[in-house]
């Protein structure tokens, strides 16, 4: 059997709920069932917070999804361009979160470094955007390939100011979390990016790789009431 995509993955779990089922969609889930109200306003703020938004920024959201997450701060900015692999998800984004000449959404496979579809459908050009956001999903990038991610957005988004990255999955915690799951750790392949969970990372490799790319790089610590916090870890890019 030919193995799935991580797109396809994500766009086959997506479509077995309903089109306003956006958390479900999305995996932001705890045992299954959609995360609390306080844990979705935790993470919405992280970003606020992290990215420091105003309503000056345009903000360019890569594998956003189904638009949700980066909905719920569309009245802090000036606009939003969201991008993801996944058609079906990108079809639910367009279908509720789309504002005429202020939220926008484009289907681009991230890993191609495709500037023009990155940017199809956006209201704003290259030069607009001034923050961007990458939210659980910077694990499925190669980690061949996350220089030059990294440096591709350091060329062609010229304006940006800061990329917050976060929750990644942090390799030196991989054990205990396969444990809770009762799965040995050496049976997984943790630079997998076509899995549920991606690649995983060990932090300081991680700032060394974003550094060589010309970033400035901040590890931004979790807060313990966030319920991913025992296995992740969050990062700041600077210019």
């Amino acid at each position: 059997m030919t193995k799935l995509s991580a797109i396809e993955i994500y766009t086959k779990h997506a479509e077995q709920y309903d089109s306003k089922d956006f958390l479900k969609q999305v995996w932001r889930t705890e045992n299954g069932e959609d995360i609390p109200a306080e844990q979705l306003n935790f993470i919405t703020n992280s970003i606020r917070n992290a990215l420091k938004l105003s309503k000056d920024d345009v903000v360019l959201d890569l594998f956003c999804g189904n638009g949700h997450l980066s909905s719920l701060f569309l009245d802090s900015i000036k606009g939003l361009h969201g991008v993801d692999g996944s058609d079906y998800l990108i079809q639910v984004a367009n279908n509720n979160f789309r504002i005429e000449n202020k939220s926008s959404y484009a289907c681009s496979d991230l890993s191609h470094f495709d500037l023009d579809g990155i940017l199809q459908n956006s209201y704003f050009s290259q030069e607009d955007f001034t923050k961007i956001l990458i939210f659980g999903s910077i694990q499925f990038i190669s980690k061949p390939l996350l220089g030059d991610f990294f440096t591709f957005l350091y060329e062609k988004f010229i304006n940006v100011k800061n990329v917050y990255m976060s929750p990644i999955p942090n390799k030196n915690h991989a054990a205990d979390f396969f444990k809770k799951r009762n799965i040995d750790v050496n049976t997984v392949n943790l630079d997998d990016v076509n899995s549920q969970f991606g690649c995983w990372h060990d932090p300081e490799e991680f700032v060394d790789i974003a550094n060589n790319a010309g970033w400035k790089v901040c590890e931004i610590p979790f807060e313990n009431c966030h319920y991913q916090s025992f296995y992740r870890f969050n990062i700041l890019l600077s210019r």
